[in-house]
């Protein structure tokens, strides 16, 4: 038993493993990692679909008439206030 003990004492003396402040050290990375995607996600978003939508709307807008639409819908009798004529 005594030889195990010599064993155990030379293999011992290198570094010890961290026991403390181990799970902060995991949180920090992984929280820095998931920020990190997150916040490409919405840039990525914001310039594949945000802007393109919104020049979408925009163009749409531009050369929108909203009396020559009442009109249509009028003339197609889905108002009940205003007659189909």
């Amino acid at each position: 038993m005594a030889k195990s003990g010599a064993v155990l004492e030379s293999s011992g003396s290198g570094s010890r493993p961290q026991l403390k402040g181990r799970h902060v050290l995991f949180m920090k990375k992984h929280l820095s990692i998931g920020i990190a995607y997150a916040l490409a996600t919405v840039i990525i978003a914001k310039y594949t679909i945000n802007e393109p939508r919104k020049r979408a709307y925009a163009e749409y807008y531009k050369n929108y008439d909203i009396e020559a639409e009442f009109e249509r819908i009028r003339k197609l009798g889905w108002f009940q206030s205003c007659p189909a004529n």
